[in-house]
């Protein structure tokens, strides 16, 4: 017999929200509201920072803890950092050595701020291209000495080439592809599965206690994880099938449907 679902996590982008859209559809607040009111604990795990989640989540949905940056950093309702898996030191700071020798711009995630450490000029209107307003959140630290606490991400943004030469440099990192000429850093012993596990531990639920929703590769380990899972139906093929159960897209009301399937909602 399965066990009670006791939490919820949901991907947001391509998953609570269509991509290049940033409303939550109206179908789904309500569903998530139901789940809320059985005291199911909501959760979102995405690879954004915490200050680039959408309004509409903050508000509506008021999730009790995030997994950002794809696990290396996770907050609770007040965004206060319960659990941190920052990259190495070591790492990040050959990261901005090359980046400055080489000559390809650099950003760390750090917990309240994106930190330029090379080419600001050239980094910040493409790093904000989808949403300028946020440029506040953007320090420019070109120049300044190396920093004395580990970020939770890296961003490169530059030569190709010159940014893949970094790869075999690297001893806890790796790269990955992010559009464009941008690669991201993260750690492969974080990731969302990692974050969600955090706050598992704290209330002794255990994973065939959990549903998680998603779409994309970076969901698999928590898609594989619990004890039911749902992939959005336009997702990418190993989401599909790392998943218990396949629904619909965003447009095609994918969430409510599944949470219907498995009756947590009427």
């Amino acid at each position: 017999k399965m066990k009670e679902v006791k939490l919820v996590a949901f991907d947001i982008d391509g998953t609570l929200i269509k991509r290049g859209t940033k409303h939550i559809p109206e179908d789904v607040k309500a569903a998530i509201q139901q789940l809320k009111n059985k005291g199911i604990i909501i959760m979102v795990a995405t690879g954004r920072s915490s200050f680039f989640i959408q309004d509409d989540v903050i508000q509506t949905i008021q999730p009790d803890f995030y997994v950002t940056v794809n696990g290396h950093l996770v907050v609770d309702k007040q965004m206060n950092a319960v659990y941190k898996n920052p990259l190495s030191l070591a790492d990040t700071h050959l990261m901005i050595s090359e980046a400055r020798r080489l000559g390809f711009s650099i950003g760390l995630k750090s917990e309240h701020s994106i930190d330029v450490y090379h080419q600001y000029e050239y980094f910040a209107p493409r790093y904000l291209s989808s949403d300028p307003s946020k440029l506040h959140i953007l320090k420019n630290l070109e120049g300044q000495d190396l920093p004395k606490e580990a970020p939770y991400g890296s961003f490169m943004i530059g030569n190709e080439e010159d940014i893949l030469s970094l790869a075999p440099k690297l001893n806890d990192c790796i790269l990955t592809y992010a559009y464009g000429n941008a690669y991201e850093v993260y750690k492969p012993q974080a990731g969302k599965a990692d974050g969600l596990e955090y706050v598992l531990k704290q209330y002794n639920i255990g994973w065939d206690e959990v549903i998680t929703f998603g779409d994309a590769h970076n969901d698999v380990p928590m898609l594989e994880k619990a004890g039911r899972s749902v992939a959005m139906g336009d997702g990418h093929p190993d989401a599909l099938s790392a998943a218990s159960y396949v629904t619909g897209s965003v447009d095609e009301h994918g969430i409510v449907n599944a949470l219907k399937h498995f009756q947590l909602i009427d």
